[in-house]
């Protein structure tokens, strides 16, 4: 051979040597003996050894030993299907998180680290989110629901599953279209609202539902769009409560109101009429200090009911 070819097999050499130590990632050359061949500055960092402590050693004693069997098992796989294999771990040494990866190759195996520590903290941060939500909304008596574009349900709470279990007769799963909840009068409108709501407008209305277990409710519907990182809205939060107790209150004190209002307020018409007509001059001086008393009481009255009628009214 030329000296220009190993002069051009030299810079080849060095050219891939200085493009492997930049990579990011972990790299790693094994033949079929096992033993390490190749690797990079990024896969040193991460096990803690020199080039000189791992080259032409056993790629196994490079490793924490109670991870043997999943390697020997990743390089079994790859040698029997000739394809990737891939496995997550944790990696004692410097506390971190890995993807790793095995390539089967004619010479023997390549073997990539990619370290994803950050993106297993925000899991694990995201995952104590979501526990802490689900636990939130699993305390509260609100149906809250999560449903997709076409209205399949993505997640619900405890109180929409036992809710279901009651006026359904049946259990809430994920899957389901929420407009099979809908009773027939009001099926159109959830779905007009729907549409609404997928083009960024929250929806909040309140109606009296008839289940289909005879049970008839006051409920507060109010949907959410969801909202993905583009703003683009990629879910609907349902959320009910109810409020059939708070309707039966404001019915009874309307009741009570009209009856105070109307009721009671004819019969002092007809007080302060006679008072009107009352000669005061036949009274003695007691009778019509008295009589001043009950005007001014029945005219004290008059005021509050002129004032609940009001109320009752507006």
């Amino acid at each position: 051979m030329t000296q220009e070819f190993y002069s051009s097999l030299i810079n080849y050499t060095r050219l891939t040597n200085e493009v492997l130590d930049i990579i990011k990632e972990g790299f790693l050359v094994i033949n079929h003996q096992k033993e390490i061949i190749k690797v990079n500055k990024t896969f040193l960092k991460y096990i803690g050894l020199s080039e000189d402590e791992v080259l032409g050693r056993s790629f196994f004693s490079t490793i924490e030993s109670h991870k043997l069997d999943v390697y020997k098992d990743m390089i079994q796989k790859a040698s029997r299907s000739q394809r990737v294999q891939e496995e997550v771990f944790y990696l004692s040494k410097n506390n971190s998180w890995f993807r790793a990866f095995l390539y089967p190759f004619e010479a023997g195996y390549i073997f990539v680290l990619r370290d994803i520590t950050d993106k297993k903290k925000q899991e694990e941060v995201l995952r104590k989110s979501e526990g802490m939500l689900k636990a939130i909304l699993n305390s509260t008596s609100d149906i809250n629901i999560l449903v997709d574009r076409e209205g399949k349900i993505l997640s619900f709470n405890k109180a929409a599953d036992e809710s279901c279990k009651i006026l359904y007769n049946q259990e809430m799963q994920e899957g389901q279209n929420i407009f099979d909840y809908a009773s027939s009068d009001a099926v159109d409108t959830v779905k007009y609202n729907f549409k609404k709501v997928l083009n960024g407008m929250p929806i909040t209305s309140e109606r009296e539902l008839i289940f289909p277990n005879g049970t008839k409710l006051w409920v507060q519907t109010r949907m959410f769009p969801v909202f993905n990182e583009e703003k683009e809205v990629w879910a609907v939060s349902f959320n009910y409560t109810n409020i059939d107790k708070i309707k039966k209150q404001n019915a009874s004190l309307e009741e009570i109101a009209y009856i105070q209002s109307h009721t009671i307020r004819r019969p002092l018409s007809s007080i302060l009429g006679l008072i009107d007509i009352v000669d005061k001059s036949k009274l003695d001086d007691e009778n019509a200090k008295l009589f001043e008393y009950i005007k001014q009481a029945a005219q004290e009255l008059d005021t509050v009911i002129h004032a609940i009628v009001k109320k009752t009214e507006s």
